[in-house]
């Protein structure tokens, strides 16, 4: 279950990444609605990473932005292979 702090610490982040999360991600995908589910799937990983481990000592923007780009990177990879199986 998860803690108090826990939540907590998870909403400030949050408050402080979101915007910037939101463009990085917009810029990448061009699709609002993929976009949407990038950004929904980078902040439930953090959500897990945080009830499992302590998150002090680092660059909390880039470590979500990097969550988000491996998001990204599977998402149109998964796209694209899906594509070619169809045409196949």
């Amino acid at each position: 279950m998860a803690s108090q702090y826990n939540l907590y610490k998870f909403n400030d982040i949050y408050d402080r990444t979101y915007l910037d999360l939101l463009k990085y991600v917009i810029v990448k995908c061009h699709n609002i609605n993929d976009a949407n589910d990038i950004i929904q799937e980078t902040y439930l990983e953090l959500w897990n990473i945080i009830n499992k481990k302590e998150l002090s000592d680092i660059n909390i923007r880039s470590y979500i932005m990097g969550i988000a780009n491996n998001k990204i990177k599977k998402h149109y990879t998964i796209l694209k292979k899906n594509k070619d199986y169809i045409y196949i």
